[in-house]
């Protein structure tokens, strides 16, 4: 390999030096799935995120922690739930359609949990204190749902 091919193999590198890797953990290849799509669409949105936990959850559909405002949590049973709720009980996970609804649901919730990373890392930067509970999160869930807006608008 010459000088060249070698340079411009490390520029290469260079543009997604800002792209986290995120971990799903447990493995779920669907959120997998719909991670590295959101990350095709636009590299850096996952900018401050540490990893998506897949959990039970708190009876919501996903939730950021002031323990770790980094991590983004989805209750993956209660989006399946919701969605198969959506498509009248007759949900077929091998049906592209139905998939694909699944897949944007759980798209529409990293980008609402996203931003709830984003708020708590605003607001932290701009205090001089260690931040908990709400006031991690003063845009609340305004500033959640306008993202949503915003991201398929």
């Amino acid at each position: 390999m010459n000088w060249y091919k070698k340079s411009q193999f490390v520029q290469d590198d260079l543009q997604n030096i800002n792209t986290p890797n995120i971990i799903v953990q447990p493995y779920e290849p669907l959120i997998q799935e719909v991670v590295e799509e959101i990350r095709v669409k636009n590299a850096n949105f996952f900018q401050g995120v540490n990893q998506i936990n897949i959990d039970t959850g708190f009876g919501q559909f996903g939730s950021v922690e002031s323990i770790n405002p980094a991590d983004i949590n989805i209750n993956l049973n209660k989006i399946k739930s919701e969605v198969i709720n959506q498509l009248n009980g007759n949900f077929d996970e091998n049906n592209p359609e139905h998939r694909q609804v699944l897949k944007n649901k759980i798209e529409e919730v990293i980008v609402h949990e996203k931003r709830h990373v984003q708020d708590a890392s605003e607001a932290q930067e701009k205090s001089d204190k260690p931040l908990q509970g709400q006031d991690l999160f003063p845009g609340g869930e305004a500033v959640a749902e306008q993202a949503v807006e915003q991201y398929f608008n």
